[in-house]
């Protein structure tokens, strides 16, 4: 009797070590974030793979405000069948506090998760990266008085007219001079015209838009070039006036400005600047 007992004993012995030896063997583990911007950041991960058939897929989970888990945001990386791997998101939001954990799905459903480490973005944004209006960024100015970042938001579809016929604003051209053109055009035009429309967007809670000066859409056509970017042939208003009765557009097929009738329509990119 007391045989039989012992033989129970060491059969659940037995279980409780072959089941930790799994639970050691599929082990997740998350290494430290690198290359953390403002929008993204590189993850780090491995997973005990001794046997490399239980693993059906390795990635990360991560959040801003709680644990992740698989069943929130994740994305599955590719190990090239060693304990390694790695992936870079590019959807996160400047100054912001995130949760990160590798994790190991295996054949039988079963998530193993790895320690939960917290990293924070920072305001390195780089040519390119989307901002934080939802736009893009496509000129970094470390000493414009405007800002430092600058960030576009093509509103494609519709059409607006300069307005302000026979009146001479005299607005800049140069750089970062967006805002005030916007602002001194409102003060003087009526009705919804390309400045108003700008000046009164509201997206991800930022009301700083404005119409761009000549100066900065050709800082725009710049980088378009420098990504490929085509346009159709056609014109986009400046907030850049020439005279009493025209202002200026800019052509991204042509790479050129153009002085156009105050009252034609044209379509607007709306951009902003910011630290």
């Amino acid at each position: 009797m007391h045989f039989k007992r012992f033989k129970i004993f060491i059969a659940i012995l037995c279980l409780f070590f072959v089941a930790c030896s799994k639970s050691k063997r599929f082990a997740a583990t998350t290494l430290s974030p690198i290359e953390i911007k403002a929008n993204s950041a590189t993850f780090s991960g491995k997973a005990k793979n001794s046997d490399n058939s239980q693993i059906i897929e390795v990635g990360f989970c991560y959040s801003a405000d709680k644990i992740p888990l698989y069943a929130d945001k994740h994305v599955s990386a590719i190990n090239n069948g060693t304990d390694s791997f790695k992936y870079t998101v590019n959807d996160l939001s400047a100054n912001t506090n995130y949760n990160v954990r590798a994790f190991a799905k295996l054949k039988n459903g079963s998530i193993n998760y790895g320690n939960v480490l917290n990293f924070s973005t920072n305001n390195n944004y780089q040519l390119g990266d989307k901002g934080p209006g939802g736009g893009t960024i496509f000129y970094i100015d470390e000493f414009n008085a405007s800002g430092k970042f600058f960030e576009a938001l093509p509103l494609l579809g519709n059409t607006y007219s300069f307005g302000c016929t026979g009146n001479y604003i005299g607005t800049g051209m140069h750089s970062g001079e967006g805002k005030t053109n916007s602002n001194q055009i409102i003060g003087i035009c009526s009705g919804n015209t390309a400045a108003s429309v700008c000046l009164g967007l509201k997206i991800n809670g930022l009301s700083d838009w404005c119409l761009p000066s000549i100066e900065d859409l050709e800082y725009l056509q710049q980088y378009y070039n420098s990504r490929s970017v085509t346009f159709s042939d056609r014109s986009f208003w400046s907030s850049t006036d020439y005279d009493p009765d025209f202002a200026y557009t800019y052509n991204f097929l042509y790479s050129d400005y153009e002085t156009r009738d105050k009252t034609e329509k044209h379509e607007v990119i709306a951009i902003r600047y910011f630290n």
